[in-house]
């Protein structure tokens, strides 16, 4: 870790944020093994010694989750390429490359459907609020 800030409270007192500056890039093994090293052996002393909850987040803990998830996923969907290769990266690839195919068929489904991708029954339609993400037409604004 190259740094930390100080705690900064919440208004109310019962929350603090500290913010941790690694030494490394978000993406390197470092920073994911110092997400760990904080969940792990950090936090559960912190706890135990303070009585307040502590958890690691941001972005960069996030993306570590996500990462970390794909990582279990792919070794869970794909072990037989994970015990040929112990290649996670290449089951990580082939699940993205399926998860694209998923997204380009739904797509294409969605623009053969056109309108009626989005239709719902007509009691449902009559008992949901009425959203639009545009202006009206001819509607100024003050």
């Amino acid at each position: 870790m190259a740094a930390a800030g100080p705690a900064m409270p919440s208004e109310d007192g019962t929350l603090s944020t500290v913010i941790v500056y690694p030494k490394t890039s978000p993406q390197s093994e470092g920073t994911a093994d110092l997400v760990h090293h904080l969940r792990a052996d950090v936090a559960p002393d912190l706890e135990r010694d303070t009585g307040a909850g502590i958890l690691v987040g941001g972005a960069t803990a996030a993306s570590q989750d996500f990462a970390d998830t794909v990582h279990r996923r792919a070794r869970r969907h794909d072990p037989g390429e994970w015990e040929r290769t112990k290649d996670h990266s290449l089951a990580v690839r082939e699940g993205l490359a399926a998860t694209g195919k998923v997204i380009t068929a739904a797509g294409a489904i969605m623009q053969l459907l056109g309108k009626r991708a989005w239709w719902l029954p007509a009691p449902l339609a009559r008992r949901l609020p009425k959203v639009s993400l545009e202006r009206p037409a001819g509607h100024l604004t003050g």
